[in-house]
């Protein structure tokens, strides 16, 4: 700001300011849901990689108009057929015996159920409940999950009116899908 005789500016100067502030920004958006965001970095090295499968830095303009064609149509050509996958496929069934599995094979598309089935699965082979709480209207479990050693425990809490379970993991908050916590506790009241 000296360099550039900005000291005076206003508004740069109360950018200066909050500087070290920033860092409330991840606490203050930490309960709410943030699937559909990404970071800017994020994106673009999605998209460097996407196209640097199609094209390469030393292309025309007319070479890289016609790949960018080709890796749209490639793209589209992929949903098409994961769409047609969800819709005229069965999913396998890992877990028979738990209902969850086989109605989120027939609600989510099959990438998100991918997702979820490693979910289902983690919450049967690697969770196990330590105790629960009755409290006035909710249940609280304290689920135990034997790949991540350093946490303790984390807490389930299920509201039966309604339905509403939450986890201290937070991953339905992150990504908008259950965890194995979550998943673990409701096939042992299934």
């Amino acid at each position: 700001m000296n360099d550039f005789n900005l000291v005076d500016h206003e508004w740069l100067q109360s950018l200066y300011q909050i500087r070290d502030r920033d860092t409330w920004i991840p606490a203050y958006y930490h309960e709410e849901v943030m699937s559909g965001l990404m970071r800017t970095s994020s994106r673009s090295e999605s998209e460097n990689h996407f196209f640097g499968q199609f094209c390469n830095p030393g292309c025309t303009l007319v070479e890289f108009l016609g790949h960018f064609d080709s890796a749209i149509e490639a793209q589209r050509h992929e949903h098409r057929k994961n769409d047609h996958d969800t819709r005229n496929t069965n999913a396998e069934i890992w877990a028979e015996d738990f209902v969850l599995e086989d109605q989120a094979s027939r609600i989510f598309t099959r990438t998100i159920f991918f997702d979820q089935q490693l979910e289902i699965q983690n919450g049967i082979h690697r969770c196990a409940i330590r105790k629960w709480e009755n409290m006035a209207d909710f249940v609280n479990f304290f689920v135990k999950d034997w790949e991540q050693p350093c946490t303790t425990f984390f807490e389930v809490m299920m509201r039966e009116d309604g339905m509403t379970v939450y986890c201290t993991c937070k991953r339905f908050e992150q990504f908008g899908l259950l965890c194995s916590h979550i998943f673990y506790v409701l096939r042992m009241l299934v």
